[in-house]
C-alpha cells in the first residue's frame, strides 16, 4: 500500500469514527469527535494505519456496533478477522478478513474498511 493510499485510509477511518477537523484561530488543524465535541488529536497525528493504539480505537468503535475481532500474528503474516456478532447465531457469511505481510495495525484498518463497506 502506498503512503498516499494509507493517508486516504486514515481519512476514511476518521470519518468512520465520526471525527471532523477544524482550524483553530492559530491555524492549527485538529480532529474533534462530533458526538462529544472533544479534541481527539492534531490532524497530522491521526494515523491508525501506522499506530496500533489508534487502530484499536477504531476496533472499539466497531465493537460498539456489534462486530467482533480475531487477530492472528505469525512470523511472516498478520491476519485480522471481523464478523458481525449475533448472540443467537453465528453467521459465517458476515466474516471479513485481511491477511498480508502488512503490520497488524494496517491489517486491522483494512479489515475494518472491508467489514463496514460490505
Amino acid at each position: 500500500m502506498t503512503p498516499q493510499e494509507m493517508k486516504e485510509l486514515d481519512r476514511w477511518l476518521a470519518a468512520f469514527m465520526k471525527f471532523h477537523f477544524i482550524e483553530t484561530s492559530s491555524g492549527e488543524l485538529q480532529y474533534i469527535d462530533k458526538s462529544s465535541c472533544k479534541f481527539v488529536c492534531l490532524f497530522n497525528d491521526w494515523h491508525p494505519t501506522t499506530s496500533i493504539e489508534q487502530a484499536m480505537m477504531c476496533v472499539e468503535k466497531l465493537k460498539g456496533d456489534n462486530y467482533r475481532f480475531i487477530f492472528k500474528l505469525f512470523a511472516d503474516i498478520n491476519e485480522a478477522y471481523v464478523y458481525k456478532h449475533d448472540p443467537c447465531e453465528y453467521d459465517a457469511t458476515a466474516l471479513t478478513w485481511h491477511s498480508g505481510k502488512e503490520p497488524l495495525e494496517l491489517a486491522i484498518c483494512l479489515a475494518i474498511r472491508k467489514a463496514v463497506e460490505k
